[in-house]
């Protein structure tokens, strides 16, 4: 989570172009942090380890979601 929150301090300093406004970096954050939040609590489904190709997709996609969530919340408080 931290390399997000400087991947979006750096986008932030470094890219003189048109942005999104604060408010559409918020609610997409939150609309993503929800996502992946909601889609883990209802995964019931599990091998006895863990490792099947579906368990280590969906664990890919609920980290991607909150990293991207994450750099979202930072642009939108910059």
């Amino acid at each position: 989570m931290a390399s997000a929150v400087v991947v979006g301090v750096a986008f932030r300093a470094f890219y003189p172009g048109p942005m999104l406004s604060r408010s559409v970096f918020a609610v997409g954050s939150l609309f993503l942090f929800a996502s992946a939040t909601l889609g883990r609590l209802g995964w019931v489904a599990q091998s006895w380890k863990g490792d099947t190709s579906v368990e280590r997709l969906d664990h890919r996609i609920f980290h991607v979601l909150y990293w991207i969530g994450m750099l979202w919340g930072t642009l939108a408080v910059l």
